[in-house]
């Protein structure tokens, strides 16, 4: 699992990479390939991109045209990604907003798991995480909401320590989740001493 450093929200492009997201599954469910198209759209988004600079500038640069922008998506992914993906990219690229693809990205991944049932969770940590420590973070979580988990890990330097958990439109800190765990326990507790009493008192009375 990439782990990216974590940039500041902006709600406009947010906005603008759901409703473009929301295109993308349309035309993807249309060739029966969501899923993938998902996939490919978070890769290039998010690994592609984030790993070579001088590309992204290029496709996000006002200065370049969009038939070298189309050369470049045809050169660097037209042998290996869906045609739809690549036809959205041209649109994409056509429209100037590749400077929103991360969210595109982002709104693909959370609009696919609300029709398939998979709860997104984003982790914000101080540093990045080990694969095992990931690993067992998501099969935690999956046991304790009871879903399949799509697990995103961000990397904000600006914390001071712990983590961040984003569980759908919910926000927890460390802190919080320390008194989430402490009170499920509490009520775990309580629930046992309950049934111990009413056994006791079952017992008693036989």
């Amino acid at each position: 699992m990439v782990q990216l450093e974590a940039r500041q929200i902006d709600p406009g492009r947010e906005h603008l990479g759901r409703v473009y997201a929301k295109a993308l599954l349309a035309a993807a469910a249309k060739a029966g390939e969501e899923s993938q198209v998902v996939d490919e759209l978070q890769d290039f988004a998010w690994e592609v991109l984030e790993s070579l600079p001088k590309l992204k500038a290029f496709l996000e640069s006002p200065r370049v045209t969009v038939e070298e922008k189309h050369a470049v998506l045809e050169r660097a992914i037209g042998s290996r990604a869906s045609v739809t993906l690549l036809r959205f990219l041209k649109i994409v690229a056509r429209r100037g907003r590749m400077d929103a693809l991360r969210e595109m990205a982002v709104a693909a991944r959370e609009l696919y798991n609300e029709e398939q049932g998979i709860v997104a969770v984003t982790v914000r940590t101080a540093f990045p995480l080990e694969d095992t420590t990931v690993s067992q973070l998501e099969a935690s979580l999956e046991k304790a909401l009871g879903h399949k988990v799509q697990l995103h890990v961000e990397v904000d330097r600006s914390l001071v320590g712990g983590l961040v958990l984003r569980i759908g439109d919910r926000v927890y800190d460390g802190s919080a989740i320390a008194r989430l765990q402490r009170m499920h326990q509490q009520v775990r507790e309580h629930t046992f001493q309950q049934i111990r009493s009413a056994v006791d008192r079952f017992a008693d009375g036989a």
